[in-house]
């Protein structure tokens, strides 16, 4: 839950941040180099998506990677460590505020039958 909402947080900043001259005319667009802050969430994503990623294809249940909200994870990587002055980039942005719906409900409405006790606490952390 709580890296849940530290996600939450870095997206909304990273909107403040990426699109603070949304109005006004921008002539050249520059790279921003990920802060600490950042790095930091992507190292975290990193490995909890390589860890979830072990576990269900341990299991045979791979399939289940594709549930909204590993997904949005790994767009929040991209977007954490891309280069944000392009158009995709921000065609992105709106692709993981649209998937967030997904890993909010999952919080919500967990499916833990059959994990760990090492799965349940990364699924909360």
């Amino acid at each position: 839950m709580f890296v849940c909402l530290v996600c939450l947080f870095i997206f909304i900043f990273s909107l403040l941040r990426y699109s603070g001259n949304a109005i006004a005319k921008v002539q050249k667009r520059t790279y921003l180099k990920p802060n600490l802050l950042e790095k930091v969430a992507a190292v975290v994503g990193v490995l909890s998506l390589a860890y979830t990623t072990y576990s269900k294809f341990s299991r045979r249940e791979g399939l289940f990677m594709t549930n909204p909200c590993h997904i949005s994870l790994l767009v929040l990587l991209v977007l954490l460590l891309g280069d944000n002055s392009s158009d995709r980039m921000r065609w992105l942005h709106t692709v993981y505020g649209g998937s967030l719906f997904g890993a909010f409900a999952a919080l919500v409405i967990p499916h833990l039958e059959g994990l760990d006790v090492v799965e349940i606490i990364a699924f909360f952390a």
